[in-house]
């Protein structure tokens, strides 16, 4: 799983080291994420099986789906050659000779990670002016073999998935796919947005109004 292994244990850390504070109580514990944090919100949820509910906004769900959706977008020798710089990010890191790194976005047809065409502008618009636009690449190996999609029915607590159902960096249909196999601990919002527009303007506030009233209602005190 390499990197999101990782970053799963990442979660699972900070997790724990909640439950440590003082003033927390460690039994409503709650996970957010968006784009692949959002799939991250669920496997770190059901590794962990105490937290007590999360919210996943515009998630990858399901790591094979966005291959064949970066299959259709930008054709196999993207794949392609995002695969070789997985492999070479990998050799070269094993071998201490330095990591490979790409662009997280550019333009349709360029050497980046995302391409569609809403990507290097809506990445932009929500980044500082200090943000490099950076990536190492070891991601791509094992991306078709992470789906957090399959792992909602054993989901700890009450889920809220937040869909953008013009998204086309990631595949909305696997949020579905991932929604509909949680049954009713997953509850859905759908807003007619791309990837990039839930993060600004009315679409960011319509979203968060949503999250923050599911948040406050399920992790009510007795």
């Amino acid at each position: 799983m390499g990197q999101r292994q990782t970053a799963v244990e990442d979660w699972a850390t900070a997790i724990a080291y909640a439950r440590t504070l003082p003033g927390i109580d460690g039994s409503r514990i709650a996970l957010w994420g968006s784009s692949f944090s959002g799939a991250h919100s669920v496997a770190a949820a059901v590794e962990d099986g105490r937290v007590a509910a999360i919210s996943s906004q515009g998630a990858m769900m399901d790591g094979f789906a966005s291959l064949l959706n970066l299959l259709r977008q930008a054709g196999p020798w993207h794949v392609l050659k995002l695969s070789a710089f997985g492999l070479a990010d990998g050799v070269g890191g094993l071998l201490g000779l330095g990591r490979i790194r790409i662009p997280v976005v550019g333009l349709p047809g360029e050497n980046a990670a995302l391409t569609t065409p809403d990507s290097k502008p809506g990445y932009l618009k929500i980044t500082p002016p200090e943000w490099r636009n950076e990536i190492t690449c070891t991601w791509a190996l094992g991306l078709a073999m992470y789906r957090p999609g399959r792992m909602t029915p054993r989901l700890p607590c009450p889920a809220l998935f937040c869909i953008a159902t013009g998204d086309l960096v990631v595949p909305p249909g696997a949020m579905e796919d991932g929604a509909r196999r949680g049954g009713d601990k997953v509850e859905v919002k759908r807003y007619p947005l791309g990837h990039f527009e839930i993060y600004v303007d009315e679409g960011f506030e319509n979203a968060s109004r949503d999250q923050m009233e599911f948040f406050t209602r399920v992790l009510k005190a007795p």
